[in-house]
């Protein structure tokens, strides 16, 4: 009897050291925890036990608050006015328009008009739209100019980004057009509560071998015909991970 109570001992006692190690090496992830009151702390708990404390009411920090609407809570799990981000996106600059209908394309440049029946649009792309030919930046740079709208906090640092991709005559958007336009940049800029109007200035960027802008390249074989600008707008300088929201505007490189 004394044998068996002593490995019963020696069982429960293995057990005990051997608990606390079942969470030991984890990944541990910060959550808001609900104290049933509606208030909320933060705590670490081990990555498997995530999903348990979010169906009992949890809330990662960044989460929505419940029963809060417009609130989030911040990374000390205090209810906070949640950032909430707009934006457009036009283009200022270039040599002339370019209006897309029935009759295709049609340039206007420099007193002068051409046609292009061929380059048949969509009807979803009819409109009139700047027009970019090769040359310097500034004078012939497409210059994006972005409106900004921020609530919930007084201001935040943003970062722009840019592409251009080809439409084709389908409606379908085509490859990115960076191999023959300076557009693979970022740029950095405070937005204050409120709308703000930043213009990204055309030019060479230092260091930097291309120019702020949609520039057409002379050596870039651009296809005549219009192009989709993007506009990726990051929080933060960071712009390794998912952006903000995504805006779009057109222009023709010809």
């Amino acid at each position: 009897m004394r044998r068996l109570l002593t490995l019963v001992l020696a069982v429960m006692a293995v057990g005990l050291f051997m608990a606390p190690a079942l969470g030991a090496g984890q990944e541990k992830v910060e959550v808001c925890h609900s104290e049933g009151n509606g208030a909320f702390h933060l705590i670490a708990v081990a990555d498997p036990a995530v999903d348990m404390h979010m169906a009992h009411g949890d809330v990662t920090p960044g989460g929505p608050v419940p029963d809060m609407p417009g609130y989030e809570f911040d990374e000390d799990c205090q209810p906070v006015e949640a950032l909430t981000v707009s934006a457009s996106v036009g283009f200022s600059g270039g040599v002339g328009n370019v209006v897309a209908d029935e009759n295709g394309l049609t340039f206007y440049f420099g007193g002068d008009v051409h046609n292009e029946r061929s380059l048949q649009y969509h009807q979803d792309y009819w409109g009139s739209y700047p027009l970019y030919i090769p040359g310097p930046c500034p004078d012939q740079c497409a210059i994006p100019v972005v409106d900004v709208n921020i609530s919930g906090v007084p201001q935040e640092t943003l970062t722009v980004g840019f592409d251009a991709y080809r439409i084709n005559s389908d409606g379908t958007v085509g490859t990115s057009s960076t191999p023959y336009v300076g557009s693979s940049f970022q740029y950095s800029f405070v937005a204050l509560e409120g709308t703000t109007t930043q213009v990204i200035p055309a030019g060479v960027v230092p260091d930097v071998s291309e120019p702020y802008g949609f520039q057409v390249l002379n050596s870039g074989g651009v296809p005549n015909g219009l192009h989709l600008g993007v506009a990726k707008v990051f929080l933060g300088t960071d712009t390794s991970g998912e952006p903000l929201l995504t805006v779009t505007s057109i222009v023709d490189l010809a």
